[in-house]
C-alpha cells in the first residue's frame, strides 16, 4: 500500500491517521508540514490520496466554503502500525512530531488508543475505554486479527455490541468474511449488562457461524430473540422439517418487527440469506399454503424491493415461473449487494440458465458462504474436507437445488392446458396489460398496465408510453397484447399510447381487458364478435339493401357495429365476404323486375353469406327460432368477495348475444351450437322483468347496467331471485368456483337468550343460537356477527351466508349498539339496560330479563311525570325552558342517572344547576369543579341566587384537607380543575351528595391525570355542564359519558369497535342513529336560536387581510418547508415536526415577526384591527379580541399602545382573583378592549359589554371560537353583535376556514344527524397548504 506512495504523500497520510481532521482544511494541514519540513510538496495530493481510496471526503466547511477530509476507516490502523513498526514509518512520524510542536495536536478518542496500543506493542490497553460507538468502522479491518483482541476486549460494552452489530451487518452483504471462533471467544469472555443483550450477540455470531462456516451451534435456544429463532428455522430447514422452519420464521419475523417497531404485518426477514432460505422452505413444504406464502411474498414487495430481499424475490418470481423473472433477476442482480449476488449465482445455476448473467459476473459472484457453495456443490465442487463438514452441518440436504426444475416446455404445455379448460384466473397473475377508454363512445383506447391489490383485484393502472409498449418483452405479454401490437398501426408518440379500437377487440372477446370511465372505478367491457349479414326487404316500389356493416367500413377488416353502457359487438370484413358487402351495399336496392333473378342469386349465396329475405325460402338463410325474455346476472369475481355484475337480456340460452332489455331489434341472430339462428325477441317481457328487478332491490341496483358491488350489497338481489320460485325468470351466471351461498331465512323461534344481573352489578346477557345444521354459536359470536354486516346478512364463512327476518335484525341490531365487551361476555351497565325498548324486549328472539332490570324501567317511567317545584329559596326567576333543564336533571337523578347539560353558552347552564344544588342541599355537601376563570363566577352566582348555600373556593382555604372532611348539607365546595390532583386523596375520599363538574370537556381526554381523578369522586348525583360536549372526536364523548354514566358506553375498545370506526371513518348513518338513541336520554341540549327569541341579532364577518409581498415571501419558505415534511411521512399520521412547521406557517399568517425575529417591517393584520378598532372606541362601544397565540397578543399590544387605544389583557398566567377585577373594569365601562388569549377567554367569562368580537386566526375547531364569541352573545346582551374573522388572503387560514363550513361540533351531530369528521390526518394538511 506504501510502496507506491511519495513521500509528501507519506507524510499527509500520516497525519490524516493521527489527527481529528474533521474540522481542517487540506490546504492548512499542508501548510502547516511544509514550515517544517521543506521537502514537502503539497497541493492537491489529497485528491491523489481520494482517488486510491486512502482518504475520504467529510463535511463540508460553511465558514471556509470548502470541503474537510479524514482517513479511510480501511486503513486507518494499517497506516498507524506503518508509522510505529518500521524505520520508514518512524522516520514520518518524527517529522509529523515537529509539525506537533508548533500546532496544538488534536486526536479523536479512537486515535488515542489505537496509538497507545500500538506504541506499547500491542499491550496498553487503558485507553480503549475512550473510544465511542461512532467509532465502530475503524475497529472493523481488525476484528480479525489476533493482536488486537485485546484491545477489543477492554472497549466499553456498547461499542462492542455496536461492533459485533454493524460487522455482522457488513457480513451480510458480503462485503466481510469473518473467524466467528475468535469473535465468539471474544463475546464469550466479557460481561454484558443484561443477558438479553449477551444472547443478543452470541445468538447473532451463532448464525453466522452456522451459515457461513458449517460450525453447528452446541444447543439452539427458544428464548424470545429473532436471531435464535433465525437459527431454528435455519437448522430446522436443513433438517427437513419445513413446516416448523416456517413457523420458526415468522417467530422471528415477528420478533425483529416488535424490536425495530416495525409493521406487524411485514413478512420480511432482516437478511438477504434468511429471506432467501425462507422462501426455499415455502416451497419445500409443497403445499398450497407454501405456495400462498410465496405470491402473498412476491405481492407485498412488488413495488420495492429492498436489499434483504432483492436475492429472495428473484427466487420466488422463478418458482412461480412469473412473467419477466429473467429480466427482474439481470435488473436486480445490477444493483444488490455482494451476498445477494452469490445467491443469484446460485439460482441461475440451479435454473440451468447461466445465460442469465455474464460469464464474468458468475466467476466475480462465486459464493463464499458454506450453505450457499454446499447447496451449488454441483456445479463449483468442494474440497473433500468442506464436503464433510457441509453433509454434517446441513444435514446432507441441498435446500434449493434437490427441488425438481421445470423445464419451460412444462410451463407452456400446462398453460395451454389450462387455457383449453377455462381455468386460468387473473389472480395468478401479479400483473398485466389492460386497455382503457375513456367513453364507450371513444374509437382509440390506452394502454395500461395493472398491479394486482392486496384484495385480490386489479389497480387502475399506469399508462405505458409508446416506446415502453414497443419494446416490451413479450415474457410479460400475453399473446393477445402482441397480436393487438402487430396489427396496430396507428400511434401518437406522446406520453400515453392510444391505439385504434378496432384492433384491440378481436382480442377482448373470449377475456376481455378492456375497460371503460374516466375515474376509478372503472368498468369491465364484454365484448362480442358478431357476424355480418344481409337484409332485403321488399317495399312497394324496390327491393333495399341492409345490413349490420356500415358502408363506409366495409373497407375495414374490423368494425364496431353496437355499443351498449359496458359493450361492444364488433364483426370481421374477410377479403372473400368483402366484394358481396362492398357491391351491393354500393348499389342500395333492386327494382321489382330483378325479382327473380335476385331470388336465383341470393338461394346461390347459401352457405357463403348471411341473407335474410323473403326471396329466400324459410325468409333466411339461418333457422328462426323464439326467444327467451329472462333477464341473466352476470357475475365476475374482482377481488376477495367484490364483483363486477353485468345485468342483461340473453335471448339465446347459451347464446353469444347479449341485449340491453327491452331495448334494441325485435330480432337478432345468434349462435346456437355450431349454427347461426335468427332470434325473436319479446321486449315487452324483458322490460317488465327488468323493472320488477329494479323496484324489488332498489337500494342495491344503481341505473348502469354494469356495476361492482360487494358481498353485501349483492344478498338483497340473491335473497330477491330466490323469492321467485320455479319459473324465476332470472339467471344468475358465476364463474366456476366462485359461487355466492345464501342460506334460507333464519328465524329466532328456537333462540333463546337471558340479560341477568351478575355479582359486579352489571347485567349479562347469555344464550346460543342455532345458525344452521353444522353452526351454533353464542350470543356474543352472533352480535360480532352482526356488527360485521351492513344489512340483515350475516356472514358464516367465506362465501356462505344467512339471511335474517328485518324484524329480527333490527332487535339484534339494537342489542349490539347497547351490549358491550367485557373479557368475552356480553354486558349492560343499569344505564344502558334501561334503554330497553319495546322492539328489543318483545322482538323475535325470546329475551328472558331480570326482575331487577324491570324495577329499574319502572322507575324510569315513573318519573317521566316527575316535575319537582322550583324551591323556595331561590333568588331568581327561571325562564321556561331553564325550569324543563333543572326539572330533567331531577327527573335523572331520580333513578340513578346522571345528567349532561349540554345548552348553547349564554343560555344559563349556571342557573339550572344551582337551582338543583339547592333543591338537593339538605341530602349533603356538593362538590362542584370548574376553569380557574370559572371559578369566582360560581361563587358570585350562588351568593346572589341561593344565598342559603355556603359557597368557599377550595383554591383560598388554608386547611383544605380539614375543609373537605367537614363540608356538610348545605355547604357547596368550589375546586379548579388544577387543584384536582392536589386534593386527590381528600376529595375522592369524601362522600358528596352532588358532584358537577362545569366546563366538563375539560376531562375530555380519558388518559389525562385530572380526568383520572374526576372519575374516582364518589357522589351520589352526577352533572356535567358543556356547551361543547366533543370538540374533536367521538372518543371525547365516550370520557364525558364514563363519569355521568359509567358503563352506558362500555369499555373504549368497544366504544371504538362500535362507533367511533363506523361514524367517523366509514360514516355509518345507522350507527350514529344507534348512538344519538343511547346518549340523547342523558344529554339535553338546546341552541339560542330554539329558545331565545328576545336574544340580539349576531353577525359574523369573515374579512380577507392582503399580506404584503415581503410577508407572503416569508409564508412561502415556511410552506414549501412544511409540504415537504408531509409529503415524505405517512399519509394518515401527523409528525411533532411536521405539526410545529403547520403553527409556524399559521404565525406567518399573523406576523411575520413570529416567525423570523430580524423581522422590521409591519403585520397586515394588526393594521387592519387597529383601523377597525379606533372607529368602535371613538363610538363608545367596546370589543374583544381573541388569539391563541399569545406571543402574537404581545405584539397586537404594542401595536395598540402606540395607536393610544386603551386596552385590558387576560392569558392563562393571570390569577383568578385579578381575572375578576379584569372582568368587573371591563363590566363597568373602564375599558373598552378587552385582549384575551383564546384558551384562556373562551370558558366562563360573562362579558356582555362588547358588542364587538375579533378572531384574528382561525382555530381548527370553530366551536373554540363560538365559546369565545358566546361571552358576549348571552343573556344579557341587549345590543346586536358583530363578530370579525381575519384571515389572511391565500394562506392556510382560508383552508381552515373551509374546512369550519365542513366541521361541524360532533355533540350537535348525534343529536341532529348531520355528517360528522374526526381528526385531520396528514393527507388533509397537505391539501391545505397547498
Amino acid at each position: 500500500m506504501f510502496e507506491e506512495l511519495s513521500y509528501s504523500e507519506k507524510l499527509l497520510l500520516g497525519y490524516f491517521a493521527t489527527q481529528d481532521t474533521d474540522n481542517i482544511l487540506p490546504k492548512d494541514i499542508s501548510d502547516r508540514i511544509s514550515r517544517v519540513d521543506n521537502g514537502y510538496v503539497g497541493g492537491s495530493l489529497h485528491l491523489g490520496l481520494v482517488n486510491k481510496q486512502l482518504l475520504e471526503r467529510g463535511s463540508y466547511s460553511f465558514t471556509y466554503r470548502e470541503l474537510t477530509y479524514r482517513i479511510s476507516p480501511k486503513v486507518m490502523v494499517k497506516v498507524l502500525e506503518w508509522l510505529y513498526d518500521t524505520d520508514e514509518g518512524n522516520n514520518v512520524l518524527k517529522v509529523l512530531c515537529e509539525v506537533f510542536k508548533y500546532f496544538q495536536m488534536n486526536q479523536k478518542p479512537i486515535q488515542i488508543a489505537l496509538c497507545e496500543y500500538i506504541r506499547s506493542n500491542y499491550r496498553n490497553t487503558s485507553e480503549a475505554s475512550i473510544i465511542f460507538s461512532v467509532d465502530v468502522p475503524y475497529l472493523q479491518p481488525i476484528i480479525n486479527d489476533d493482536k488486537y483482541m485485546s484491545l477489543l476486549s477492554h472497549i466499553t460494552e456498547t461499542c462492542f455490541v455496536e461492533l459485533i452489530k454493524n460487522t455482522l451487518t457488513r457480513c451480510y452483504q458480503g462485503e466481510m468474511f469473518i473467524d466467528s471462533k475468535r469473535i465468539t471467544t471474544l463475546a464469550e469472555a466479557r460481561s454484558f449488562s443484561t443477558d438479553v443483550r449477551r444472547d443478543e450477540v452470541l445468538y447473532g455470531i451463532y448464525l453466522y457461524a452456522y451459515l457461513a462456516e458449517g460450525k453447528k451451534p452446541k444447543y439452539v435456544s427458544d428464548k424470545p430473540l429473532y436471531e435464535a429463532h433465525l437459527l431454528s428455522a435455519a437448522i430446522l430447514a436443513f433438517k427437513g422439517q419445513y413446516t416448523d422452519a416456517l413457523k420458526e420464521f415468522r417467530k422471528a419475523q415477528n420478533l425483529y418487527n416488535t424490536k425495530n417497531s416495525k409493521t406487524i404485518s411485514s413478512i420480511n426477514l432482516p437478511t438477504s440469506i434468511a429471506n432467501f432460505l425462507y422462501i426455499v422452505c415455502c416451497k419445500r413444504e409443497g403445499t398450497a399454503n407454501g405456495e400462498s406464502m410465496i405470491a402473498n411474498f412476491i405481492r407485498r414487495n412488488e413495488k420495492v424491493k429492498t436489499e434483504p430481499i432483492k436475492a429472495a424475490w428473484a427466487l420466488a418470481c422463478a418458482l412461480t415461473n412469473r412473467k419477466g423473472y429473467v429480466t427482474d433477476i439481470r435488473l436486480l442482480f445490477a444493483s444488490a449487494d455482494r451476498l445477494s449476488k452469490q445467491l443469484m449465482v446460485l439460482l441461475v445455476n440451479y435454473l440451468g440458465r447461466t445465460n442469465i448473467l455474464t460469464e464474468e459476473s458468475i466467476v466475480k459472484n462465486s459464493p463464499q458462504w458454506l450453505c450457499i457453495r454446499y447447496d451449488n456443490e454441483k456445479f463449483q465442487p468442494l474440497s473433500e474436507k468442506e464436503h464433510k463438514l457441509a453433509e454434517k452441518s446441513y444435514y446432507e440436504n441441498h435446500l434449493l437445488t434437490s427441488i425438481y426444475v421445470k423445464q419451460q416446455w412444462e410451463y407452456v404445455l400446462e398453460s395451454l392446458s389450462a387455457h383449453n379448460l377455462g381455468q386460468i384466473r387473473d389472480t395468478e397473475q401479479t400483473e398485466r396489460l389492460a386497455y382503457f377508454m375513456h367513453d364507450i363512445n371513444d374509437d382509440v383506447c390506452e394502454v395500461r398496465q395493472q398491479q394486482i391489490l392486496k384484495s385480490g383485484g386489479w389497480s387502475a393502472g399506469k399508462a405505458i408510453s409508446y416506446a415502453n409498449f414497443m419494446a416490451m418483452d413479450e415474457d410479460k405479454m400475453e399473446p393477445e397484447d402482441i397480436r393487438i401490437r402487430d396489427r396496430e398501426r396507428y400511434g401518437r408518440k406522446n406520453s400515453t399510447y392510444y391505439l385504434t379500437l378496432a384492433n384491440v377487440l378481436p382480442d377482448m372477446s373470449s377475456h376481455s381487458r378492456l375497460y371503460v370511465g374516466r375515474w376509478a372505478p372503472y368498468s369491465l367491457v364484454t365484448v362480442s364478435e358478431e357476424m355480418p349479414y344481409l337484409v332485403i326487404e321488399r317495399s312497394d316500389t324496390e327491393f333495399t339493401i341492409k345490413s349490420n356493416v356500415p358502408e363506409e367500413q366495409v373497407e375495414e377488416e374490423y368494425l364496431i357495429v353496437s355499443r351498449g353502457a359496458s359493450s361492444i359487438n364488433f364483426l370481421r370484413m374477410t377479403k372473400e365476404l368483402r366484394p358481396y358487402f362492398s357491391q351491393l351495399l354500393n348499389l342500395g336496392k333492386f327494382p321489382l323486375e330483378a325479382e327473380e333473378s335476385l331470388s336465383r342469386f341470393l338461394e346461390g349465396l347459401r352457405g357463403k353469406v348471411e341473407v335474410h329475405s323473403s326471396l329466400i325460402k324459410g325468409g333466411s338463410t339461418l333457422e328462426t327460432v323464439k326467444g327467451t325474455s329472462n333477464i341473466t346476472l352476470q357475475m365476475r369475481p374482482q377481488g376477495k368477495e367484490a364483483y363486477m355484475v353485468s345485468i342483461f337480456c340473453r335471448p339465446l340460452v347459451d347464446g353469444r348475444a347479449q341485449c340491453v332489455p327491452g331495448e334494441g331489434s325485435s330480432v337478432i341472430f345468434d349462435v346456437y351450437g355450431a349454427m347461426r339462428v335468427c332470434v325473436e325477441r319479446d321486449l315487452d317481457a324483458e322490460r317488465n322483468n327488468y323493472y320488477n328487478l329494479v323496484n324489488s332491490v332498489e337500494e342495491t341496483l344503481p341505473p348502469e347496467k354494469t356495476f361492482q358491488v360487494d358481498a353485501f350489497g349483492l344478498l338483497p338481489v340473491l335473497d330477491f331471485l330466490r323469492e321467485q320460485g320455479e319459473n324465476c325468470p332470472y339467471v344468475v351466471e358465476w364463474p366456476e368456483g366462485h359461487k355466492l351461498r345464501l342460506n334460507s331465512r333464519s328465524t329466532a323461534s328456537q333462540w333463546s337468550a337471558s340479560l341477568k344481573k351478575n355479582k359486579n352489578g352489571w347485567f349479562e346477557m347469555e344464550g346460543t343460537v342455532q345458525l344452521d345444521d353444522n353452526t351454533k354459536i353464542s350470543m356474543a359470536e352472533l352480535l360480532d356477527l352482526i356488527g360485521q354486516s351492513r344489512n340483515r346478512f350475516i356472514r358464516l364463512r367465506e362465501g356462505e351466508y344467512i339471511a335474517l327476518s328485518e324484524r329480527l335484525h333490527r332487535q339484534l341490531m339494537g342489542l349490539d349498539a347497547l351490549a358491550s365487551r367485557q373479557r368475552g361476555k356480553l354486558q349492560m351497565s343499569a344505564f344502558t339496560a334501561a334503554l330497553l325498548d319495546t322492539s328489543i324486549m318483545d322482538g323475535e328472539l325470546h329475551l328472558e330479563v331480570d326482575p331487577e332490570l324491570i324495577e329499574i324501567r319502572k322507575r324510569i317511567i315513573e318519573s317521566s311525570e316527575y316535575k319537582p317545584k322550583i324551591p323556595a329559596t331561590l333568588n331568581a326567576t327561571l325562564r321556561g325552558y331553564q325550569v324543563e333543564g333543572y326539572q330533567w336533571i331531577a327527573r335523572l337523578n331520580s333513578w340513578g342517572a346522571g345528567a349532561l347539560l349540554a345548552d348553547d353558552m349564554g343560555l344559563g347552564k349556571t342557573i339550572q344547576t344551582i337551582t338543583y344544588l339547592l333543591f338537593k342541599a339538605k341530602e349533603g355537601p356538593a362538590l362542584v369543579v370548574a376553569p380557574a376563570s370559572v371559578a369566582p363566577n360560581w361563587k358570585t352566582e350562588i351568593e346572589k341566587f341561593a344565598p342559603s348555600l355556603n359557597v368557599s373556593i377550595l383554591n383560598f382555604i388554608t386547611n383544605r384537607s380539614t375543609f373537605i372532611s367537614e363540608a356538610k348539607a348545605g355547604d357547596v365546595v368550589i375546586c379548579t380543575y388544577g387543584l384536582l390532583l392536589s386534593v386527590k386523596t381528600e376529595i375522592t375520599q369524601k362522600e358528596w351528595t352532588t358532584a358537577v363538574l362545569d366546563e366538563a370537556h375539560v376531562i375530555k381526554n380519558r388518559g389525562a391525570k385530572t380526568s383520572g381523578v374526576a372519575m374516582q369522586l364518589k357522589t351520589k348525583y352526577r352533572i356535567m355542564l358543556t356547551g361543547t360536549p366533543v370538540q374533536n372526536h367521538l372518543g371525547e364523548l365516550w370520557n364525558l359519558f364514563q363519569f355521568v354514566n359509567p358503563g352506558l358506553l362500555g369499555s373504549y375498545e368497544d366504544f371504538s369497535r362500535r362507533f367511533i370506526g363506523p361514524i367517523e371513518v366509514a360514516k355509518d348513518k345507522e350507527r350514529q342513529e344507534q348512538l344519538d338513541r343511547i346518549v340523547h336520554p342523558f344529554m339535553l341540549r338546546r341552541t339560542k336560536e330554539k329558545v331565545l327569541d328576545e336574544l340580539p341579532e349576531k353577525t359574523e364577518i369573515y374579512q380577507t387581510v392582503e399580506l404584503s409581498s415581503e410577508e407572503m415571501a416569508v409564508y412561502e419558505i415556511i410552506r414549501e418547508r412544511a409540504q415537504q415534511l408531509l409529503e415524505a411521512e405517512n399519509s394518515e399520521k401527523v409528525s411533532i415536526n411536521a405539526l410545529a412547521e403547520i403553527t409556524r406557517l399559521r404565525q406567518a399568517s399573523c406576523s411575520a415577526q413570529l416567525v423570523e425575529k430580524t423581522w422590521k417591517g409591519k403585520s397586515s393584520k394588526i393594521e387592519a384591527l387597529i383601523e377597525a378598532l379606533e372607529p368602535i372606541v371613538e363610538s363608545g362601544d367596546a370589543a374583544l379580541v381573541f388569539s391563541q397565540f399569545t406571543s402574537f397578543l404581545a405584539i397586537v399590544r404594542k401595536e395598540l399602545e402606540k395607536a393610544g387605544i386603551p386596552y385590558l389583557y387576560i392569558d392563562g398566567t393571570i390569577s383568578v382573583k385579578e381575572r375578576q377585577k379584569l372582568v368587573d373594569q371591563f363590566q363597568g365601562g373602564k375599558c373598552p378592549v378587552f385582549v384575551i388569549s383564546l384558551k384562556a377567554g373562551g370558558l366562563g367569562l360573562n362579558l356582555t359589554r362588547a358588542n364587538y368580537v375579533f378572531h384574528l386566526d382561525p382555530w381548527w375547531n370553530p366551536a373554540i371560537e363560538q365559546q369565545a364569541t358566546d361571552r358576549t352573545h348571552r343573556i344579557g346582551q341587549h345590543n346586536a353583535v358583530t363578530v370579525y374573522h381575519f384571515l389572511s388572503s391565500g394562506t392556510i387560514e382560508e383552508k381552515i376556514k373551509r374546512l369550519h363550513e365542513q366541521k361541524r361540533d360532533l355533540a350537535e351531530n348525534i343529536l341532529e344527524g348531520t355528517d360528522m369528521s374526526g381528526k385531520i390526518t396528514g393527507k388533509e394538511l397537505l391539501e391545505m397548504i397547498k
